[in-house]
């Protein structure tokens, strides 16, 4: 079955204008979330902002994190606020602000 409805039938071409307008919005989430969301790091606490617009202040010293080859994990108090890749712009200053105050898990 080709990709694009060659045929005359009703089915397939609802299904695949139904899948395109599900892909758009799919694809058009995930970008406003890349553009929306925001880290801003202090001398003493960082500033999340979520998706919707929500900021939320954590600082230093509360936090704890895990760190992998690929992302740096954030708790406060046994609960994940963060999952930072390692491709994001802040990821290794964030580490190394809270780096005094945490504790390294490594995979081995």
């Amino acid at each position: 079955m080709p990709f694009l409805p060659t045929t005359g039938g009703v089915e397939i071409l609802v299904m695949f204008f139904v899948l395109s307008i599900l892909m758009t919005l799919f694809g058009i989430t995930f970008i406003w979330y890349y553009i929306v969301w925001e880290i801003r790091i202090g001398d003493h606490e960082f500033i999340y902002r979520s998706m919707f617009g929500k900021s939320i202040q954590y600082e230093y010293t509360e936090c704890k994190c895990v760190v992998t080859p690929a992302r740096i994990d954030i708790y406060v108090d046994k609960k994940c606020i963060l999952k930072i890749s390692a491709l994001s712009e802040n990821w290794y200053e964030l580490s190394n602000r809270i780096e005094p105050y945490m504790e390294k898990y490594q995979n081995e």
